[in-house]
């Protein structure tokens, strides 16, 4: 909170920076894919854009369900 409003003093509030995940996280998605999927979705949570998406969470056991 405190780095918000010293970032929103100083730039305003049109300023946009987007860190990526770049890091490993082998022990908390399944994938790459899973991980990119739940990032995006965040994105789109944050900027109030309807992606009919939920957010994953990440989990060691997440697996997709059989059909």
């Amino acid at each position: 909170a405190l780095v918000e409003k010293k970032t929103e003093e100083k730039f305003g509030t049109t300023l946009v920076v987007l860190f990526s995940p770049a890091c490993a996280s082998f022990d908390q998605w399944r994938n790459f894919e899973t991980r990119g999927d739940a990032f995006r979705a965040m994105v789109h949570k944050r900027a109030g854009i309807d992606v009919h998406e939920e957010v994953a969470t990440p989990s060691l056991n997440q697996k997709k369900a059989s059909p």
